[in-house]
């Protein structure tokens, strides 16, 4: 479909205009729709249709993205990865609950686990308050009934037809990112309040909140300019912006770039927020199987990637969660289908590195697999993705040693990938957390942030 979001973030490419004229009644069609149902409900379409990871965990659409800073911090560390922390909302996340005994012996080799046992999930991974070794135990004020303010949230991942479609393999990578900030401003003293709707959202007293969170999407009314009611409260409106960037004509005058929140340090005029991750398990008893996992659900991914595929296939078995149809045959390549955050977690924990094929950009699903000790291989560009050089610059920055590098090109020459396998399968690696998605780090991040907002 020729869909462009007005905010100048994402394009989808059109037909040639050798075609428009074929195409003319699709267009007159495309402008009725967009009439009807208001830009900004478009846009939620052209946003459902541009996510993509293993456990829907997502990314965002895609923004004017700078290299990192040379100040990001680097070091190494034990901890483990995460999954939404309550449990309501954990569970909309657990989709596929049909297992076969092979899928089964592919996340759990050895163990007779499942990916729905409660023994099975004793491998995962649980944002909260956790007491294990490094851990360090989270205040919640709102279950203590001590909170002194209150923050509002109203994203695209916050509305309930969203979570329901996580079940399916919708957007939820922002949920971690919003699950997280809510757990730090409960921290803080802060009730963090969801909004489910657009109704729950305008029916809210805005007056009683110190902040208040929207995301690329959600700030907008018709004609993507500023919903009239939040003009009184602009000085506490932040967005929660997954790839950040250079934000839309019509907001940035109002909501200053610095008040654009990423889940990477990805752009200088934007703030780099992130998440944490907390030390659950050290996967005591797991088994590592030479092997790799393919990252990319989505079929687009592996488009003209068959060749690169059975190059790897040809050392070493390879397990997708992409649908059978999108893999080339080989008898060293399997698909497990849609997994549970649980499952996914245990298939990086159970294998030896993650393979990128170039897309999705700067997806949580690096850190998830340098965070449980397996090595992650990471395609350099020729050109420029969004000004990004490689699939995910701040996982090779941050955790250099969990990281092989190769240069993506036309296939035919893949030497440099082959010596990443290699690598990999030769590896023995601890996991390692960075230091900015430590629990420690965060804190000191959020405060930093909302100092002068009156809530520190």
């Amino acid at each position: 479909p020729i869909l462009s979001s007005s905010t100048g973030r994402r394009s989808r490419k059109g037909v040639r205009a050798s075609n428009i004229g074929k195409n003319s009644k699709a267009m007159l069609f495309l402008a009725g729709t967009i009439i009807g149902i208001g830009v900004p409900n478009l846009v939620q379409y052209v946003y459902n249709r541009n996510h993509d990871d293993p456990t829907a965990l997502s990314e965002s659409p895609k923004s004017n993205i700078l290299p990192f800073s040379n100040n990001m911090h680097t070091d190494t560390g034990t901890q483990q990865s995460t999954a939404p922390h309550t449990h309501a909302e954990k569970q909309t996340l657990e989709a596929d609950t049909t297992n076969s005994l092979d899928k089964n012996e592919i996340l759990f080799p050895g163990s007779g686990f499942s990916d729905t046992d409660e023994a099975g999930k004793s491998f995962g991974f649980e944002l909260g308050e956790n007491t294990g070794k490094e851990t360090r135990v989270l205040r919640d004020c709102a279950k203590n009934g001590d909170c002194k303010h209150k923050a509002l949230v109203f994203t695209m991942d916050s509305i309930q037809s969203r979570i329901d479609e996580s079940k399916k393999g919708g957007a939820s990578g922002e949920m971690t990112i919003r699950l997280t900030l809510c757990e730090g401003l409960h921290h803080m003293g802060v009730e963090c309040v969801v909004s489910r709707s657009d109704h729950e959202f305008e029916s809210q007293d805005l007056s009683v909140y110190k902040l208040i969170f929207l995301d690329p999407w959600t700030w907008a009314g018709k004609g993507w300019v500023l919903k009239s009611f939040l003009k009184a409260y602009i000085s506490r409106i932040y967005l929660l912006d997954f790839f950040g960037g250079d934000g839309h004509k019509s907001l940035n005058p109002l909501v200053p770039l610095a008040r654009h929140l990423t889940a990477f340090p990805t752009s200088k005029a934007n703030t780099f927020l992130g998440y944490f991750i907390q030390k659950t398990s050290e996967g005591v008893g797991v088994k590592r199987l030479n092997r790799g996992v393919i990252w990319g659900k989505d079929p687009k991914y592996y488009k003209d990637k068959h060749k690169l595929l059975l190059e790897v296939a040809s050392i070493s078995p390879l397990v997708s969660t992409a649908p059978e149809t999108a893999l080339p045959k080989h008898p060293n390549i399997s698909s497990v289908g849609h997994l549970t955050p649980e499952g996914w977690q245990n298939l990086l924990q159970t294998s030896k590195f993650l393979l990128g094929l170039g897309d999705p950009l700067l997806g949580p699903s690096a850190v998830d697999c340098v965070s449980v000790g397996c090595m992650f291989i990471n395609p350099h560009y020729k050109e420029p993705n969004y000004n990004c050089y490689s699939q995910h610059p701040y996982v090779e920055e941050a955790s250099p040693n969990h990281v092989c590098a190769y240069e993506k090109d036309d296939g035919s020459d893949l030497t440099q990938l082959r010596g990443c396998v290699s690598k990999a399968l030769d590896s023995d690696l601890r996991s390692h957390v960075p230091r900015d998605l430590k629990l420690e780090a965060y804190l000191e991040r959020i405060k930093s942030i909302f100092q002068g907002t009156g809530i520190t």
